[in-house]
Order: structure tokens, then sequence, then C-alpha cells
């Protein structure tokens, strides 16, 4: 497969055209163009599938000195409004109950990403969060006994995130110059997609990663049934902040050509995605596409978690998790 580090082409203004981030070909067909659904910036963007692997991704995307007026105001795709109250999450257990049995504490821990990042190792060491926004995983491995680093490109993420922890860059992975065979675990958790250059980052976590070390990944499934029911509406395309889209097998060749060693690509629950969906369908409906009700639904985003395990279980995750060694 062709190496794809430089993906750049050509640019005028704001926007860029580049290569496949996995093969390096310049070989796609557009599948949609769609807009800004969540913070309505102007302009429309191309969702482009490379005819030779089938990545996914935003082509021609904004360059990275202007990406990040994109980002002010942000939410994660699937974050809701408030966190729920302890009567919630109380009822909300009772009700996985009924549905999981004894699996409960394996049902939490799959919905719940520092328990599911801990469950992957038999004991603590030094993790590195890339993408780490606030740094509310490394807050919860923190307490669990590993020693964090975080990187992050927003600037103002970044100082919340060394209130967590000092050890946090903010910038670009590749511009951090982290010592070789520095770290036991790493992770992209719904960062990997915004990622301009994803390959190259792979290929520089698996430098820094101690022999035996491990990647742990989480990002939007392209091929769930939410995403081919809600269509452009489907908050994991989230455009243009993410720059591309996997399948498991997109996500598996990546990790591959990256250098990582049997990696293992299976599905996760997004009860927010079913939300923050729902919502953008209701805006378009209604015609306040700044709707934001049922996203911040917390009745509805408890409601759906048990129906989002349960199709998980039958194999329809709307979030891929995979798992790498070096």
């Amino acid at each position: 497969m062709k190496s794809a580090v430089a993906v750049a082409v050509t640019g005028t203004g704001e926007f860029e055209h580049v290569l496949c981030g996995l093969c390096g070909a310049d070989d796609a067909r557009r599948l949609f163009r769609d807009r800004d659904r969540q913070l309505n910036i102007e302009g429309r963007f191309d969702v482009v599938r490379c005819r030779n692997c089938q990545l996914v991704y935003v082509n021609p995307r904004p360059r990275q000195d202007a990406i990040l007026r994109y980002y002010s105001g942000y939410r994660p795709a699937g974050a809701g409004g408030p966190c729920p109250s302890a009567k919630d999450r109380r009822r909300f257990r009772l009700w996985l109950r009924t549905i999981t049995g004894n699996r409960l504490k394996v049902a939490l821990a799959n919905m719940n990403v520092p328990r599911w990042f801990c469950l992957e190792r038999d004991t603590p060491g030094a993790v590195i969060d890339i993408g780490c926004g606030e740094g509310g995983v490394l807050r919860e491995l923190s307490k669990q006994g590993w020693e964090t680093y975080g990187i992050e490109l927003d600037e103002q993420a970044a100082k919340r995130a060394a209130e967590v922890t000092p050890n946090v860059f903010c910038g670009q992975l590749e511009r951090a110059s982290l010592p070789s065979n520095r770290f036991d675990l790493a992770i992209f958790h719904h960062s990997l997609e915004h990622l301009p250059q994803p390959l190259a980052s792979l290929r520089e976590v698996r430098r820094v990663l101690k022999e035996g070390g491990e990647v742990l990944i989480e990002v939007p499934n392209l091929q769930s049934p939410q995403a081919r029911v809600f269509g452009q509406r489907w908050v994991g395309w989230d455009l243009p902040r993410h720059l591309y889209h996997f399948s498991a097998l997109t996500l598996k060749q990546m990790l591959e050509e990256a250098g990582f060693s049997d990696p293992e690509v299976w599905q996760a629950p997004a009860p927010g995605h079913f939300a923050a969906s729902l919502q953008y369908l209701w805006n378009d409906l209604s015609g306040n596409i700044r709707g934001r009700l049922l996203w911040n639904s917390r009745i509805l985003r408890l409601g759906f978690a048990p129906v989002a395990w349960t199709l998980t279980r039958l194999g329809w995750g709307d979030c891929l998790r995979a798992r790498a060694r070096r």
C-alpha cells in the first residue's frame, strides 16, 4: 500500500485538496455534500470515498491554520447537556440490570471510557491521551494510579487539562518531541478522526510506545445502522471537524499500515449519538437549525442507553473500538 505521509496537494484560501490519508491515491468519488450542522458556520463540505482503499474523508477540507474557527463553542459529537443527577444514574443502573443480569459491571465498563481502558491493562503505567480535551479521561486514569500525559490542540482545553496533569502539550503530536519507548498505553478517544494525518500520528504513537505497549481507539462507526438511517444527519459526520470516517476495515488497515501487530476492531455503544442525530432531523423538519432540546435531554440519552447497548450486542454499534500492540 502506498504511503500517505504528505497528504496535501493543492489549495487556495482556507481550503486544501488532499490525497487519501491511507493509500495516498488521488481517486475518490463524492458521497454527499453537507454543512456544519453543529455550529452552523457557513460553507459546504464534500465527503468522498477513495476508490482504491475505500477510506472516507472530507475533500477539500479546511487548512490546519484555519480549522480552529470551526471549534469555537464545539462539543464532541453525541455530547449532551448537564451530567445526569445521582437519581437518574440510579434509575439507569436498575434499568440496565434488568437486561444484563450479572453482566452489569461489564456492560457499564463497556459504556464508560476510562473503565474500558483500565480493564485492558493489569497494572497502571504511563498513558498518553491524544486529543485529551479538558482532561476528563486523564482525571479518571490518574485516580487509578496512571502516570498521565495529554496532547491537545485547543489552547483553552489544554489549559484546563493542565489542571489535571502538568504533562500536557498544546499542539500536534508530531511536534511534542516525545522520547521513544516511553508509554505503556496510548489513547485516541474520538480524536483520530479529527487529525489531518492520522496514519502519521499512529506511526508516531508506535514510536513512543514501549515494546508490547498498546494503542486503544474509539471512533464513530461509518457502517452503523444509525449512519444509514439518519444519512447526512448522522452526528458522526460532524463536518468539517471529522476529517476522516472509518469502517472496521479501514481502521484495521490504517493500524496495520502504521506498523501495529494484530489489530482488533469491534463495536461499541454511543447513546448520545441517537439524541444528537434525532436533533438534526428535527431541526431540518422544523426549520430551526439551532435547536438543542433533544440533544440536551437527559431522559432521552439515558433512555436510549439500554437500546444502544443491546444494538451493539447484536452487531449494530454506532462506534468502533480498536486495540493494537506495538
